[in-house]
């Protein structure tokens, strides 16, 4: 009886220790898939926060600007077992389009992949840059037809769409009056470049005659710089009055302080000739073109003035041409009026260069009586070249007469009217 009791009892303790045994393995098997989700868990969490783009995710950029992917950061403070790459980007910074950028972060064995896109909307939102090929004020003589020199339209994205400018508008050149020219151009983004050119119709010769006040004077000395050009300058400032030095190329470097005093001085420096070799330039047309590129680059070079304002050495109706080029400067006047240049001749002439040694006084008089034969658009030629010494005297006189008439005067622009001397050659 004792001995069943005792082995009973040995029995039952038996069973306690396997169930508490059972208890503790499922205990500890409950800690390690707790341990372990929660490490997966963190896992997660870590990993879905483990990259971010720099910057925002939707970018818009300018076509043809520069544009700099900013890339992803990556947030954990232990990130050496990490790796991060752009592993695909279409961007075509100069086409117009929304494009992607694909960014990849793994662990150092490639597992465990994540992926981030970014947007980039490449958009074109420049406008054509519209040029007028000849001046923004054109004057043209009642029943003269006029003649629409056109526009050029330079685009940043579809390049020359010139064939494209739409022209509105109508000139009645038989009835005098002001009339509007608008020139528009529309690239393939829809953006819109707009200019308008004035047509003056005014009367002939014969017209009533204008008030002094309302007319301005516009000087231009030629063939400079040299020696004379700071005594010019010094009888300008003198009045205040601007005026336009039309420059040989070749002379530039030699009066570079000159140059800068034409500039500093609010004056306008113009297109003459390079050489100022009737022989060479005016030999053909191509001769001519590359002598007048030739200037305009050294203006350029030297001032930093990109002007397409010029003069003809002799000007558009010389005649000295023909012995070297018959129809040069048919075909000249034609080019340059294609490629934009702004052509100014003169109705004034102070005679400092026919020849004949005048004084100032004769030359004032001159002047004076260019003055009275004319109603408006008043052009003087003159030279600051080194032999005019009595250049600056002239001047003295003429702009102090002129001024107490009730004159005005005013340099050359893209916008002041245009005086063309009828071609003959």
């Amino acid at each position: 009886m004792t001995y069943t009791s005792s082995n009973r009892n040995a029995k039952r303790r038996k069973k306690v220790r396997q169930r508490r045994i059972i208890a503790a393995i499922t205990v500890i098997v409950i800690l390690v898939v707790v341990i372990f989700t929660f490490a997966f868990v963190v896992k997660k969490i870590q990993t879905a926060q483990v990259m971010k783009i720099v910057g925002k995710e939707d970018v818009t950029v300018e076509v043809m600007t520069e544009y700099k992917d900013e890339g992803i950061a990556t947030l954990l403070e232990k990130k050496d077992n990490l790796q991060s790459e752009l592993v695909e980007s279409n961007v075509d910074i100069k086409k117009p389009g929304k494009y992607t950028a694909t960014y990849k972060i793994t662990n150092k064995k490639g597992k465990n992949p994540i992926t981030v896109v970014r947007t980039i909307d490449v958009v074109d939102k420049t406008a054509p840059k519209l040029s007028l090929k000849g001046g923004t004020i054109v004057t043209i003589k009642i029943g003269t037809a006029f003649k629409d020199a056109g526009a050029t339209a330079i685009d940043n994205v579809d390049g020359d769409i010139s064939a494209n400018v739409v022209v509105s508008g109508e000139v009645k050149d038989k009835t005098i009056g002001e009339y509007k020219l608008t020139y528009a151009s529309t690239d393939t983004s829809g953006n819109v470049s707009n200019i308008i050119r004035t047509v003056k119709v005014t009367q002939n010769e014969s017209s009533t005659k204008y008030a002094p006040q309302d007319q301005t004077i516009h000087l231009t000395f030629d063939d400079g710089p040299s020696k004379m050009t700071p005594q010019v300058l010094d009888v300008l400032k003198k009045y205040n009055v601007k005026a336009t030095f039309f420059v040989v190329g070749k002379q530039l470097d030699d009066y570079p302080e000159y140059v800068k005093r034409i500039i500093d001085e609010g004056h306008a420096i113009a297109l003459h000739t390079y050489t100022h070799e009737y022989s060479q330039i005016y030999s053909s047309v191509d001769n001519y073109m590359n002598d007048l590129q030739k200037v305009h680059d050294k203006v350029l070079e030297v001032t930093g003035v990109d002007t397409k304002i010029f003069r003809f050495p002799g000007g558009s109706d010389n005649t000295i041409s023909r012995k070297y080029c018959p129809g040069v400067m048919t075909a000249a006047d034609s080019l340059t009026r294609e490629k934009g240049y702004l052509e100014y001749d003169w109705n004034m002439d102070s005679g400092d260069a026919d020849g004949k040694k005048h004084t100032p006084e004769e030359m004032f008089q001159n002047l004076k009586n260019g003055l009275s034969s004319r109603k408006s658009d008043f052009y003087v030629l003159s030279h600051d070249e080194g032999s005019k010494k009595n250049t600056p005297a002239t001047f003295d006189l003429f702009i102090d007469y002129a001024i107490k008439e009730g004159y005005k005067f005013d340099k050359i622009t893209p916008d002041s009217p245009q005086w063309n001397l009828k071609i003959a050659n």
